[in-house]
């Protein structure tokens, strides 16, 4: 059984969202910074949600080409329990927040978007996925990264 899976069936309570103009701040939750955060985890889940979609379109559009990302993902540092996914590059300090009533919105914050991000972000909202793209909500670097939201329609 993947460590993951435990986790996220344990609801860590709901994730306070970033507003700097309510002064709400909060840290940082992915693998790359320090502590836990309430309402979040680091990494996005293995089995559900987009990796999973990324994982498939990109499979299927790179067969023949090799410029896709290899992430290895390390449950909670399970290593015993890894899985291999193909991931685009923007996928850069991925975390996943708790919103009210259960769902998960996954947050990915890279330093920058190009034409096949985009591509890869309007692949998600075509599959069920609301995809925001801010500024202002980034956590890992903020002023230097971008804060890449993507929230199932249905509860993924």
């Amino acid at each position: 059984m993947i460590l993951d899976d435990l986790l996220t069936d344990d609801t860590p309570g709901v994730a306070k969202l970033t507003d700097p103009d309510a002064g709400q701040t909060p840290r940082c939750p992915c693998y790359g910074c320090p502590g836990r955060v309430t309402g979040a985890m680091p990494g996005w889940h293995l089995r559900k949600g987009p990796a999973v979609v990324l994982d498939a379109h990109l499979r299927a559009a790179l067969l023949e080409r090799a410029d896709g990302r290899r992430w290895q993902f390390l449950e909670h540092g399970d290593h015993g329990a890894s899985r291999e996914l193909l991931l685009p590059g923007w996928v850069d300090h991925p975390y996943r927040l708790r919103l009210p009533g259960g769902r998960w919105m996954y947050v990915a914050e890279p330093y920058g978007l190009d034409a096949e991000a985009y591509g890869h972000l309007r692949h998600l909202a075509e599959h069920g996925y609301t995809v925001d793209v801010t500024a202002w909500q980034a956590r890992h670097n903020p002023g230097r990264t971008l804060a890449v939201s993507i929230t199932p329609e249905d509860n993924r």
